[in-house]
C-alpha cells in the first residue's frame, strides 16, 4: 500500500511485489490538473502481463474507487506502466464525505489478480 500525504506536486513511489506504484496526487498527462493519476511501473522494464485492481481507499465507508489495470503494459508512455492519468477527480478528492482524503492522507492499495512475463510479450 502507498500512502500519499499532502496535495503538493511531488509524486509518491512505493515498491509493492516488485511491481512499484506511483501516484501523482496533481495528475499526469490528460489528468494534470484536474484527477489524481494512478500508476503500476514495470520497474526493470520487463514485459508483464498483469491484471490487477488500483484502488483509492475510502477511509470512512468502503466506498472504494476501484479500476481494473488489465494488459501488458504501455512502452510508450512516460511511465511504461498500467494506470490511470484521470483515476480520480479533484471534486472527488476535496469533498470531505467520500473519505478519499481523511487527516490529509490518500491511501493506494493494489490487488494482483494474474501476473505472467515473458521474453516476447504479443
Amino acid at each position: 500500500m502507498c500512502t500519499q500525504r499532502s496535495s503538493s506536486s511531488s509524486t509518491t513511489e512505493s515498491t509493492t511485489n516488485t511491481i512499484p506504484t506511483k501516484v501523482y496526487p496533481n495528475g499526469d498527462g490528460f489528468g494534470k490538473g484536474n484527477s489524481s493519476s494512478v500508476y503500476l511501473l514495470s520497474e526493470s522494464n520487463e514485459k508483464a502481463y498483469v491484471r490487477a485492481k488500483l484502488r483509492v481507499l475510502d477511509q470512512i465507508r468502503s466506498n472504494h474507487v476501484e479500476k481494473l489495470v488489465d494488459g501488458w503494459p504501455n512502452a510508450t508512455a512516460i511511465n511504461n506502466g498500467w494506470g490511470f492519468e484521470k483515476f480520480v477527480p479533484f471534486a472527488d478528492l476535496k469533498n470531505a464525505s467520500k473519505g478519499l482524503v481523511v487527516e490529509d492522507a490518500l491511501k493506494v492499495e493494489v490487488e494482483f489478480i494474474g501476473f505472467s512475463k515473458t521474453q516476447t510479450p504479443p
